[in-house]
């Protein structure tokens, strides 16, 4: 009876031994092994892992798949009466309140597992810290409505990078994958208020489009209309340059006839100046403007009433 608990105890033992100085590390794990406290400088990579039995070895193992942190607002019911900000619930640059929620994605970094081991216990709340920092760092910088709108796409780059860089000198193990923002909206008490502006704002943006179509449709109409105008001016002072340099040749044909015939007839001015009054008096006798005085005499003299002559009937 003797021998068999003996027997028993050093089965016990033995397979108590086996068991822990026998580790799994997983396909997507590291394991970082603690001897006595001190953790040895190589890290056991995939398969079985064996070690010191009974506490001598203390085997972290980490996972090498993206883990990720929730910060920022939550659904849990807050009083609506507190005055206190809420987490999550930032100020705006002019000093609006919104909601965020954002998630951030972070991975071990495999090369140093040994300082994510010794820091694991405060990676997730510094993260979280710098995370909520970075938050309110940038939308201090906006006005509500562009933080509305842009928020899902520049507060996520600015999120991830600022985070990366804050927690860089806490040798923290870990790099910053990508940051997503969940929700970004006002507070339930104004968020109503704040949908019919934006629907006001959505109203006057399509008012305002419709406005700079009609003014880039009259802008067209009004450059067609200056094109028709400046092709009929141009056709306008061609034709009257065509006439003037018509005219202008016709003039010197004249006075070159001129200086021939004064040459032999010195009286030849006189003459188409004769010419000229006689043309100009038959225009003025057809259009009535000029008439014989005798037509006008009576027994009192001359009876003209009025000037120019009415036109002959």
């Amino acid at each position: 009876m003797g021998r068999f608990l003996l027997g028993c105890l050093i089965l016990a033992f033995v397979v108590g031994t086996v068991i822990t100085s026998v580790t799994l590390v997983r396909s997507d794990e590291l394991a970082v092994v603690r001897r006595f406290g001190r953790i040895l400088p190589e890290n056991a990579k995939p398969g079985l892992l064996f070690g010191l039995p009974w506490g001598m070895d203390q085997v972290n193992r980490v996972s090498l798949k993206d883990l990720s942190i929730t910060v920022g607002w939550t659904d849990a019911e807050v009083d609506e009466n507190n005055n206190a900000l809420t987490p999550g619930q930032l100020l705006t640059g002019d000093h609006n309140l919104v909601n965020v929620q954002a998630v951030v994605e972070y991975r071990v970094i495999a090369e140093q597992v040994d300082k994510y081991v010794l820091m694991e216990p405060r990676v997730k709340s510094l993260i979280a810290r710098a995370a909520d920092a970075a938050m309110a760092e940038w939308l201090a910088g906006q006005k509500i409505d562009d933080a509305i709108l842009k928020g899902k796409t520049e507060l996520e780059s600015f999120l991830q990078s600022r985070v990366s860089v804050w927690i860089r000198p806490y040798d923290l193990g870990v790099n910053i994958e990508r940051a997503s923002i969940v929700m970004i909206y006002p507070p339930n008490a104004v968020r109503e208020s704040f949908n019919a502006v934006g629907q006001a704002n959505t109203r006057m943006e399509t008012e305002m489009n419709n406005a700079l179509q009609y003014k880039e449709l009259k802008a067209k109409k009004a450059a067609e209309k200056i094109y028709a105008i400046e092709r009929e001016t141009g056709a306008y002072v061609r034709e009257q340059r065509r006439a003037a340099q018509a005219d202008a040749d016709n003039f010197l044909v004249r006075l070159a006839e001129y200086r021939l015939l004064s040459k032999e007839n010195p009286r030849h001015l006189n003459n188409l100046w004769l010419d000229e009054v006689t043309r100009i008096y038959a225009q003025l006798r057809r259009s009535g403007r000029l008439d014989v005085l005798d037509n006008y005499i009576g027994s009192d003299g001359i009876n003209i009433t009025q000037f120019p002559l009415q036109k002959k009937r």
